[in-house]
């Protein structure tokens, strides 16, 4: 989206994850942790500065979900960019076992009814999925982009000023399969909120996700 110039014309929501508090980060994120799930603060690198640990635990089912707020976002009133720079401790596997959602979405326990979103899970694809909901209707695409663990990744979607298609990158590459022109939420009742949600399902060994950056713009095609 091109560039605004105050807060009549855009939103944006620009997060470092350089405090822990009562909530998380500096925008006091809704942290919920089921089962043995914990967070923690990261020692930060020379360009990641603030990264905040969200860890499963030992429990077998567990997780974590980070939410900003209460979902109240509608999509399709104006370009809209989110990237997302996170770094996966270990992969899922046959005897740890999770799926990971992050961008755009409206649950802390299940697959989202609406959302625009990346998605990990491990037991469909080893790749990224990029993916879109309307009403429970989804569209999920495998990319050809391996998800990799011990090195930082940047996860970026754009949506059109209309919220007709969505483009997405890894690490500034566009994906196969990108852009996505179905079951984007646009209609009433299908607001969103920035989230990122892991939810593991088998194994007892702790996994951790370490969030260095949620930042989302989006300009206005009206003024507020």
């Amino acid at each position: 989206p091109a560039p605004f110039t105050d807060s009549i014309r855009g939103f944006e929501l620009y997060e470092e994850f350089m405090n822990l508090g009562t909530g998380a980060g500096n925008n006091n994120w809704t942290t919920t942790l089921t089962g043995s799930a914990s967070a923690a603060s990261l020692s930060g690198s020379a360009n990641h500065p603030g990264v905040l640990a969200l860890l499963s635990g030992t429990t077998a089912v567990s997780g974590f979900v980070l939410q900003q707020g209460s979902v109240n976002m509608l999509v399709g009133g104006g370009g809209l960019r989110c990237d997302i720079i996170i770094n996966l401790e270990a992969l899922s596997d046959g005897a740890q076992t999770y799926t990971l959602r992050l961008g755009l979405g409206d649950s802390s326990t299940a697959d989202f009814t609406d959302g625009v979103y990346f998605e990990y899970d491990q037991t469909s694809t080893n790749n990224w999925r990029i993916c879109a909901s309307q009403a429970s209707t989804r569209t999920k695409t495998s990319t050809a982009t391996a998800v990799a663990a011990a090195a930082y990744v940047r996860l970026t979607f754009i949506i059109n000023a209309g919220g007709t298609s969505v483009n997405f990158y890894v690490n500034g590459a566009e994906t196969s399969g990108s852009p996505i022109s179905s079951n984007i939420p646009t209609g009433a009742g299908q607001q969103t909120s920035p989230i990122i949600q892991f939810l593991k399902t088998v194994g007892t060994t702790s996994r951790y996700v370490a969030n260095d950056l949620f930042h989302i713009r989006q300009t206005f095609t009206t003024p507020r």
